[in-house]
């Protein structure tokens, strides 16, 4: 006495397990999806606050050795060249404070964190007292 393909006992008592299961399993792709859409977003708010501080760094850097460089034998006006280093330098860390743009910088908007923004107002303050040592 075989009973047809759904008429088994087996089968018809598991037929909804499947669009059970195909259910859940489009529910966890869309929280997937969106969990990493969210990291995305971080990553790249992370990445523009770090390139900005690498790229002050280096202007620093740039600005103390051109500086060095003009004053062991340059001239005035090299001098004064080595100081748009500082400047920009000075920019980033004016955009990483209150937002924007700088030279060398995509724009971004202000850091949130309490702490990381007295970092970066800490930084203008110790270019503006690099600035005045150099001059």
């Amino acid at each position: 006495m075989k009973k047809g393909y759904m008429g088994g006992n087996k089968i018809s008592r598991r037929w909804y397990w499947m669009p059970a299961a195909i259910l859940i399993l489009g529910i966890l792709s869309i929280a997937l999806l969106v969990g990493e859409n969210r990291i995305r977003e971080r990553h790249k708010n992370n990445y523009e606050f770090i390139h900005a501080l690498h790229e002050a760094r280096v202007r620093t850097a740039l600005f103390h050795l051109w500086f060095e460089e003009a004053v062991s034998n340059g001239t005035r006006a090299d001098i004064e060249a080595s100081f748009n280093y500082l400047d920009v330098a000075t920019n980033i860390s004016a955009a990483l404070v209150y937002g924007g743009g700088a030279k060398g910088v995509s724009a971004m908007q202000p850091l949130a964190d309490p702490e990381l923004r007295a970092h970066a107002e800490s930084m203008r303050t110790l270019f503006a007292e690099f600035r005045k040592s150099a001059l």
